[in-house]
C-alpha cells in the first residue's frame, strides 16, 4: 500500500523502524492542555499524570540526554506537564533516529507548551539544527475578557545535517533543470488562507482536524515524489491523506483505536475513488491501476522495489557532501 496506519505508542511502534528510513516527518501531538477531546468519529485523551511509569520514563529520559533533563528539572511546571514533557522527548529521540540525513521534522503546537517542546528538540536534535518555522493562523480573532484568543498555531522545523537546508533552499529558488528537487515551492511563514470551518466537506468528525491543504504545502516543500511521510500521531488521518494525493508514500501511528479506524477509512475511500476515476478514464472497469512500492517495507531493513532503490541512489547523490552533521 502506499500508505499504512499502525495502531500503538508512537515511541514503541517506531523501535521497530530501521534507522535513516523517513524524508520527512510531521507530527501534530496533543498538546499538553489536560482536556478530553472528543468528536461525531472518536475521542482522544490530552490528560497526563506523573505516575510511576511516568516517574520510570523520567529516569531513561536523565539517562539519555542528562543536560535536558536538568533543564526540564528545574522548569516551573506542574507534575503532569511534567509527565507530558518526558514522553515528548523520547518521542522527539526515536524520531530523530527514523529521520534521513536529508530529511526534516515539522512539529505542530499552540502555545500551551510550545517554549518547552522548543527546548526538547534544541536537547534532541540541536540548537544549530533549528531551520525557523511557520505560523498558522487557524480561525479568527476570538479574544476574551480574560485573555488573547488562541488564534494561531506554531510548526517548528528541524533537520539533521546541511542537506535537510539544502533541500528546504528551493523553497527560495529553483534550481537547475532536471534536478530531483527541481523548482520553487513556496511556502510562506505566515499562513492565514488555510481554514477548516465547521461545516466544510472536509471534516470527518474527529476533533483538531487540520486541512489537507496546509500539509500539502509542508508535504510539497520536504519532500519528492516517492518519498516517504511519517506521522507519529496521525489523528484522523490528514497528513496520510495529503501525502498519498501527493505521489508520496505514509506512515500513520496513533495510540488512538478511534483515530486509526477513521484514518484508514479515509485513505480506503480516496483510494476507492482514484481507482474509479481511474477506471472509469481507461474505460477498463476490472483493471486496477498499478500502486507504488509498500511502506510495509520500511518496518523491515530490506530495501524496496527495484523503483524506489534507484530514486534513493539520486537521492542520495544529490545530496552527497552534504552530510555533516553540523548544519552550518
Amino acid at each position: 500500500m502506499a500508505a499504512e496506519v499502525r495502531h500503538g505508542d508512537a515511541a514503541s511502534v517506531l523501535r521497530a523502524m530501521p534507522a535513516a528510513s523517513v524524508d520527512m516527518i510531521y507530527l501534530d501531538p496533543p498538546f499538553g492542555t489536560q482536556v478530553d477531546w472528543v468528536g461525531k468519529a472518536g475521542r482522544f485523551s490530552d490528560k497526563f499524570k506523573w505516575d510511576d511509569e511516568s516517574k520510570s520514563l523520567w529516569a531513561q529520559m536523565t539517562s539519555a540526554h542528562p543536560v535536558l533533563a536538568s533543564i526540564l528539572e528545574g522548569a516551573t511546571v506542574a507534575p503532569r506537564d511534567r509527565a507530558y514533557l518526558v514522553r515528548m522527548v523520547l518521542l522527539f529521540a526515536e524520531l530523530r533516529r527514523v529521520l534521513h540525513p536529508a530529511g526534516t521534522l515539522w512539529l505542530h503546537c499552540d502555545d500551551t507548551m510550545s517554549a518547552y517542546l522548543r527546548l526538547a528538540l534544541d536537547g534532541v536534535f540541536g540548537i544549530e539544527r533549528a531551520m525557523g518555522g511557520v505560523i498558522w493562523k487557524r480561525t479568527n480573532a476570538h479574544n476574551t475578557a480574560r485573555s488573547f484568543g488562541r488564534v494561531h498555531d506554531s510548526i517548528f522545523v528541524y533537520g539533521l545535517t546541511r542537506a535537510a537546508k539544502w533541500r528546504l533552499h528551493r523553497t527560495r529558488h529553483p534550481l537547475i533543470q532536471g534536478d530531483p528537487c527541481e523548482g520553487a515551492v513556496v511556502v510562506d511563514g505566515f499562513i492565514d488562507k488555510l481554514f477548516l470551518n465547521p461545516t466544510s466537506k472536509e471534516r470527518v468528525g474527529y476533533p483538531t482536524q487540520k486541512p489537507v491543504a496546509l500539509l500539502e504545502q509542508f508535504i510539497a516543500a520536504a519532500t519528492m515524489a516517492g518519498d516517504v511521510v511519517l506521522d507519529p500521531t496521525c489523528g484522523s488521518g490528514t497528513t496520510l491523506v495529503a501525502a498519498t494525493k501527493m505521489g508520496r508514500r505514509a506512515i500513520g501511528i496513533d495510540a488512538s483505536a478511534d483515530a486509526c479506524a477513521v484514518a484508514r477509512r479515509r485513505l480506503a475511500e480516496m483510494e476507492s475513488e482514484t481507482n474509479g476515476k481511474a477506471c472509469r478514464e481507461s474505460g477498463k472497469g476490472s483493471r486496477r491501476p498499478r500502486r507504488a512500492g509498500s511502506v510495509g517495507d520500511l518496518f523491515e531493513p530490506a530495501p524496496h522495489d527495484e523503483r524506489y532503490r534507484n530514486q534513493q541512489t539520486t537521492r542520495h547523490a544529490v545530496s552527497a557532501g552534504f552530510y555533516q552533521e553540523a548544519a552550518d
